[in-house]
């Protein structure tokens, strides 16, 4: 342990952990040297802002007075996220994981009120899910959901060893929470889903500053975070995730003379990398894991994702879409999982209809994947009329 003074103006995880932190941009040493992201990062600092708004500091905005018809509600949203929703996240299908979600979590809740606030928030977006139109639970989804990013805003400000695993279980529902608020934006016209991409990759920055706090203590291997992302411990393996071998079957998507656009060593790079992990998470459904391991696998893209695809994603880049279609094709086998449904669906069809025509032919993969052969058939009828006015 390195002990130095704290530090007030570097980094939020050099902060955390008390360590002098040298504020070199876009990584300081400390995060370099860990391997992980920094929030010094411009990018993280704007996935941060997404994430927390300084609006929600108003505490008449967002508290609810105490009543009998809250506590029932309360009551209510709690028990809905033991008896269900706890049992969705991904990882779920181990028991370790599934008891930490559901028990373990709610005990701890009690305690820190930005999980509180996030886990009754989440539970009221489930069961909106079977009764859209109660207007006691679209009411308490955006209180519950205030109140969190409220409350985990002053958690992480505040991050020591007694909130870091209430900090990283809460992170680890925000970044859920964003995936499922997915299903009711508007995509006509396309924009790309960047309130969720940066959201994740606030959330992820945060779930890393905990991890970090937790890992300079004696007490992270009883933490609850711990036994749920000791499950994915592959994610800390770069060279399995991105080696090049796991893009053979999407090279064509690297393909030059397409169309003329902005190309550079970083982004090629970039782009190489995308389709590693995308083609890493292809063997894994090829192996036939677990459908809620390949969650695991897909929820983690948004985090672990080059900066550089995703300002390329923003750019509306053809390319970057499709590879975007790529990825949520990949959920195939989740549409019935409530946070995900037709999410997938509604975003590869949006980008089909996006991309220039020269770029629709590479959409037939993630379409017919996700069942769209309607839109394959399309495709098809594109490809075929080009041909026809082709010269010879």
């Amino acid at each position: 342990r390195l002990y130095h003074k704290k530090s007030r103006t570097g980094c939020a995880r050099s902060r955390a952990r008390r360590v002098k932190c040298n504020e070199n941009k876009p990584v300081c040493s400390n995060c370099h040297r860990h391997g992980v992201s920094c929030p010094l990062d411009p990018v993280d600092e704007l996935a941060q802002d997404k994430m927390y708004s300084t609006e929600l500091d108003d505490p008449a905005i967002f508290d609810v007075p105490e009543s009998r018809s809250r506590r029932l509600l309360e009551h209510r949203l709690l028990q809905n996220y033991i008896e269900r929703t706890s049992k969705t996240f991904a990882a779920c299908h181990h028991e370790d994981v599934r008891i930490a979600w559901s028990c373990r979590v709610p005990k701890l809740a009690l305690e820190h009120d930005n999980l509180l606030y996030q886990v009754l928030s989440m539970s009221a977006m489930h069961l909106l899910k079977s009764t859209p139109n109660d207007v006691e639970l679209i009411n308490a989804r955006q209180t519950y959901h205030c109140l969190a990013l409220r409350e985990h805003r002053r958690a992480v400000a505040e991050l020591n060893i007694r909130n870091a695993d209430a900090v990283c279980c809460a992170s680890s529902l925000i970044f859920v929470d964003a995936f499922a608020s997915l299903h009711g934006r508007l995509i006509k016209p396309y924009s790309p889903p960047m309130e969720w991409l940066h959201m994740a990759r606030g959330a992820g920055s945060l779930f890393a500053v905990g991890i970090a706090v937790l890992e300079d203590s004696k007490e992270f291997e009883t933490s609850i975070i711990y036994g749920i992302a000791n499950r994915g411990r592959y994610f800390d393996n770069d060279l399995q995730l991105f080696q090049e071998t796991n893009r053979n079957g999407l090279l064509e998507l690297l393909a030059q003379g397409i169309l003329e656009e902005p190309w550079d060593q970083e982004t090629q790079q970039a782009y190489e990398k995308t389709l590693s992990y995308i083609g890493w998470v292809q063997l894994a459904i090829k192996e036939n894991e677990h459908p809620m391991g390949i969650c695991r696998r897909m929820m983690a893209f948004a985090i672990l994702a080059p900066k550089r695809f995703i300002e390329c994603v923003d750019l509306m880049r053809p390319r970057a879409l499709v590879i975007l279609a790529y990825f949520f094709a990949l959920g195939a086998q989740l549409r019935d999982t409530w946070w995900i449904g037709e999410t997938l669906q509604k975003e590869i069809q949006a980008i089909q209809r996006a991309v220039p025509p020269e770029w629709k032919p590479f959409m037939r993969e993630p379409i017919s994947r996700i069942g769209l052969t309607a839109c394959v058939r399309s495709v098809d009828k594109s490809q075929a009329c080009n041909a026809s006015q082709s010269p010879e």
